[in-house]
């Protein structure tokens, strides 16, 4: 298997198995507060403060996934015309154009966490700076798919194989 393989392998399991935490997580904490709330009457702050982080969570992870997958929306009439060549370029310099912006934000995201590592969330007691863990962690993770695309279009061209864009 070779490294690329290995390094998409593994984070596919890793993007997996966490967006399947914070789903499992989300959903136990709905049906937690509805129990709660409905059946004794008696709601708890808690598990709505847990959802909404799971939720943001399972946002950027999923942005991640997308990424991975190549399904973010795009116009894709101008591309669909050029030849595969050409189309293997305009990919490879919009992911470097997209990697070069996340990787800009990762500064102020981490700069952010530093500045709520303070604050706790009202209901867990959760340090602030954890729950915006996610921000630089999902952003780290599109940069990583978009290089690994990149690579490939740059491959393609330079193989100027008909399977430039990163597909297959």
């Amino acid at each position: 298997m070779r490294m690329r393989d290995r390094i998409e392998d593994m984070l596919y399991r890793m993007e997996t198995a966490l967006g399947v935490l914070f789903f499992t997580a989300l959903f136990f904490a709905v049906i937690l507060q509805v129990f709660y709330r409905y059946v004794l009457n008696d709601p708890l702050v808690w598990p709505f403060e847990l959802s909404i982080y799971c939720y943001v969570f399972i946002i950027y992870l999923g942005g991640a996934m997308a990424a991975r997958k190549q399904t973010h929306i795009a116009f894709e009439m101008l591309a669909g015309i050029m030849p595969a060549r050409a189309q293997a370029g305009l990919n490879a310099l919009l992911h470097i154009f997209l990697i070069v912006i996340f990787a800009l934000l990762l500064r102020p995201a981490i700069g952010y966490m530093d500045f709520v590592s303070g604050v706790r969330s009202s209901a867990l007691g959760i340090p602030w700076s954890w729950v915006m863990a996610i921000f630089p962690l999902g952003m780290g993770l599109i940069i990583l798919h978009l290089a690994l695309r990149t690579v490939d279009d740059v491959l393609g061209l330079v193989r100027g194989c008909s399977n430039a864009g990163g597909e297959g």
